[in-house]
């Protein structure tokens, strides 16, 4: 089944965009800089530094902390860096992918509802170090989830800077307005085209939990959910002019 991986390429952009300028020209030796490359490139065989992050997203679908039905570690990296980089102010500067995500108090607002913030970060922590930034795993990790399902080749770029406190709130929730959301992802510097293929192209991996959202999603068998792999059903028939936009993306097509 053809589908669009563009919005990858606009998740992109908030995986190498937020980073930090103090890193210059490579200059032998550099510790930073090889803790950056290899945790980015060596994913397999003895050198690996990360190749237990590739592993848990191979399948697209594995998920470690359970067997629950449409979850999947990929779903949730990629959320968390979302969620982590949302708090950017485009206009001040400040917020953005700095690794605040893995604040309690970040995590216990209503914006971010569910654990997979909390089993981001335990992957997240066995992967960053001196040199490598909990920021820049946290980005990385979304990158992996990505390539690793199918989706394209994403530049990468390190030396985040980790917040020291959590940042300020703006994450778009489900039952906010049309003109809320315009306005939150433009402050993220996103446009309204991009906004709509963000979520629901993002959206496709996993699946929403209904312990988190019951408004939302029922506690029920769909036919286009399964345990075997990632269903793009509902994305691609929408895109394709086939089906109704998928639930998530409603409230932004309506006037």
């Amino acid at each position: 089944m053809y589908f669009d991986y563009s919005w990858a390429l606009t998740f992109g952009t908030l995986v190498i965009s937020f980073h930090a300028t103090g890193i210059t020209a490579y200059t032998w030796p550099s510790p930073q800089l090889d803790a950056l490359e290899a945790a980015r490139f060596d994913q397999l065989g003895v050198n690996a530094v990360s190749a237990g992050l590739t592993s848990f997203v191979q399948p697209c679908d594995s998920f470690l902390f359970g067997d629950n039905t449409g979850r999947a570690n990929a779903a949730d990296w990629i959320r968390t860096a979302y969620h982590d980089m949302a708090t950017h102010n485009s206009a001040d500067g400040t917020g953005g992918l700095d690794g605040s995500i893995r604040f309690a108090e970040e995590q216990a607002r209503a914006e971010n509802a569910g654990d997979g913030f909390h089993n981001t970060m335990l992957i997240a922590a066995f992967l960053s170090n001196r040199y490598l930034s909990v920021a820049d795993s946290i980005a990385l990790a979304a990158l992996i989830a990505i390539e690793n399902c199918g989706g394209p080749e994403i530049p990468f770029r390190g030396g985040r800077i980790d917040a020291t406190e959590p940042n300020t709130p703006g994450v778009p929730e489900p039952q906010q307005g049309l003109d809320s959301h315009i306005a939150s992802f433009a402050r993220q510097g996103f446009t309204a085209t991009e906004m709509i293929g963000l979520v629901a192209c993002g959206h496709s991996f996993g699946g929403v939990q209904h312990d988190a959202f019951p408004d939302i999603v029922g506690n029920l068998n769909d036919r286009n959910n399964t345990q075997d792999g990632q269903n793009y059903f509902a994305a691609s028939s929408w895109r394709g002019g086939r089906a109704a936009p998928p639930r998530q993306v409603t409230r932004f097509l309506k006037t």
